[in-house]
């Protein structure tokens, strides 16, 4: 930009700027304004010279994952980086800002690279290329699956970026050594972060010696799903004597175990009418498991809001207890709402959450039981001292997202990609060796549009 600038202005001097007859006055504003306008256009294509790329489902679903993802992408807008985000599905969106992303899906995304040949694998690459400003000069890929982790390695390869693997999920005992391999050549990069140290620990436990291990996790905030307006949801919540609510998709493990304790809490107050709210939505199969296990119940009453974002204040101020794990059991806290925390692993509760920030457990009672502690909270009227932290919510956020930036800022600068070939046998399991020979017989489209339809119909 120096450059360029000076260059005009030594050629606006040889021209005369400075001569004070009417002609040359008004030759002057004209140089004038063709200088201003070459800066500016200078100034444009430094602006986005920063892209970060972000792979991520948008719709048919509410989840911790695309809220993070929505939030990252406000938050590196306004700290000017370009964001290209990469779909891997279509359908309907649910979550506000991810509109101007429909219909633009890259289904391929969705299987593992091996299932490709060389060439087809080319043409993918290639279409997300596609996607991303020429101008770009410093690049930071973002992956958080298995799938999108071994795209983000071979992308970043190709483009010669910055790659980390921030992991989403928290459930990792089923990851094989030769995927873990991967997933440690990024972690001694510094490039591997969890969700929390304990995701850390379980994802790399059964092939790597712990006590080396120094875990690394940050904060992936999306529990910011709660706003102050009118929904007709709220005037539908049955009414009873006591109103329990869990928040979150109701496919996860733990939905079970908190169903059998609302079960069980119901069976102790058979003269009490117990209202049962699932804020979340999941698959049919879910829905009429749980209505099975609440059957010949008759003090039960069960509402299912199915996915709802963001969700309304005035439903949540309405449940007097909540029974949420993972990142839900935030939204409710953080409000100054009752809630007990559910541990993602052993399904059992933690206790009270009390101070959301600080991740403060109050456990009054010598059990890991969410019947008990619901029947604490009841029968015994146990009094909660809960903070509010719902006020800072969006500086928080951006504290939090900062270190993210910083995390990515300390990592390995010596450029360096797991081998591509080596990429290509990860998770190859029977059913995507099939899947690879479709498509080297059929080409990708027809197999990709037949599986899209077959998808549709499943929702």
């Amino acid at each position: 930009l120096t450059s360029s600038l000076y260059k005009a202005v030594k050629r606006n001097k040889r021209l005369g700027w400075l001569r004070t007859t009417e002609v040359d006055i008004e030759k002057s504003l004209a140089g004038m304004k063709r200088l201003t306008e070459r800066v500016m256009k200078c100034i444009r294509e430094v602006k986005y010279l920063k892209t970060y790329i972000i792979f991520s489902g948008i719709a048919n679903i509410v989840a911790g994952g695309p809220i993070y993802v929505r939030n990252k992408i406000l938050y590196l807008e306004r700290n000017e980086w370009q964001v290209v985000l990469l779909p891997i599905d279509d359908g309907k969106i649910y979550i506000t800002g991810f509109e101007k992303y429909s219909g633009k899906s890259l289904p391929f995304l969705t299987h593992m690279p091996g299932e490709f040949s060389r060439s087809q694998l080319k043409k993918c690459l290639d279409l997300i290329i596609e996607r991303i400003p020429k101008n770009s000069t410093k690049i930071v890929i973002e992956s958080g699956t298995h799938f999108t982790a071994l795209w983000g390695e071979l992308l970043a390869k190709e483009l010669g970026a910055k790659h980390v693997v921030f992991w989403l999920d928290e459930n990792n005992k089923f990851i094989h050594k030769k995927e873990q391999d991967f997933l440690y050549f990024k972690y001694k990069r510094n490039e591997l972060a969890c969700i929390t140290d304990n995701a850390m620990r379980v994802l790399f436990h059964k092939y790597h010696e712990l006590s080396n291990l120094v875990p690394k996790s940050l904060s992936f905030d999306c529990t910011n799903s709660v706003e102050d307006y009118e929904s007709p949801i709220t005037n539908l919540i049955p009414q009873g004597d006591y109103t329990l609510g869990t928040i979150g998709r109701i496919d996860k493990k733990f939905v079970s175990n908190i169903t059998d304790a609302f079960i069980k809490f119901a069976d102790k107050v058979p003269n009490k009418t117990v209202v049962c709210v699932f804020l979340g939505g999941g698959s049919s199969n879910s829905v009429n498991a749980i209505k099975e296990k609440a059957y010949g119940h008759e003090n039960i009453k069960l509402y299912f809001t199915d996915y709802i974002y963001p969700i309304p204040l005035k439903l949540i101020k309405s449940i007097q207890l909540f029974v949420s794990g993972a990142g839900s059991a935030f939204v409710s806290a953080k409000y100054g709402l009752p809630t007990i925390n559910v541990d993602m692993y052993s399904c059992n509760a933690q206790g009270y959450l009390v101070n959301s920030k600080e991740y403060s457990i109050y456990r009054p009672i010598d059990s890991s039981s969410i019947f008990e502690y619901i029947y604490d909270y009841f029968i015994n009227n146990r009094e909660l001292h809960i903070k509010k932290n719902c006020d800072r919510e969006w500086i928080d956020i951006e504290n939090s997202f900062s270190r993210h930036m910083a995390f990515i800022d300390a990592s390995s600068n010596i450029k360096d990609y797991y081998s591509p070939t080596d990429i290509c046998k990860l998770c190859m399991n029977m059913k995507r060796k099939v899947y690879r020979l479709i498509f080297i017989l059929l080409g990708i489209g027809i197999p990709m549009l037949i599986n899209k339809k077959i998808k549709s119909i499943l929702r």
